[in-house]
């Protein structure tokens, strides 16, 4: 008999509108974890993504093994920006088990705006302004 999924997030989504000194124009950094922590080393979520149109899909494949293995706590993550996205974005996030949750933002010029807030609760979505103040929906 299988396992029964224990109710509640699974995933946080902590999304930041900042500029990228390196491209000298805005970008929209994703920054996926989980929301378990990790005693022994703090590992890189392996995630397949995909951008078609104004759908984003991140994929949860597993965990690998952080580059440096220097021991830290702290949650799995996968990291990623985005230079110039701009209007209303549905992002889906696929974990291993299958199961999806999706949230609706809106990127404006120099921040983001959640529009929809996850369709389930397995997902938590955090949008943090750049000088790095939380903004919990």
């Amino acid at each position: 008999m299988a396992a029964k999924k224990k109710p509640g997030a699974d995933f946080r989504l902590v999304i930041t509108r900042k500029p990228s000194e390196r491209l000298h124009l805005p970008v929209t950094v994703l920054r996926l974890e989980t929301v378990q922590s990790f005693a022994s080393f703090r590992y890189q979520l392996s995630v397949e993504e995909r951008l078609e149109g104004n759908t984003m899909h991140f994929k949860v494949l597993g965990l690998s093994t952080p580059q440096l293995s220097l021991p830290a706590s702290g949650p799995a993550q996968y990291t990623r920006e985005f230079p110039g996205l701009k209007g209303r974005y549905q992002i889906i996030v696929e974990g291993l088990d299958g199961s999806s949750s999706a949230a609706t933002i809106t990127v404006g010029e120099d921040r983001v705006r959640l529009t929809h807030p996850p369709s389930t609760p397995h997902l938590i979505v955090l949008l943090e302004e750049s000088h790095n103040t939380p903004e919990r929906h």
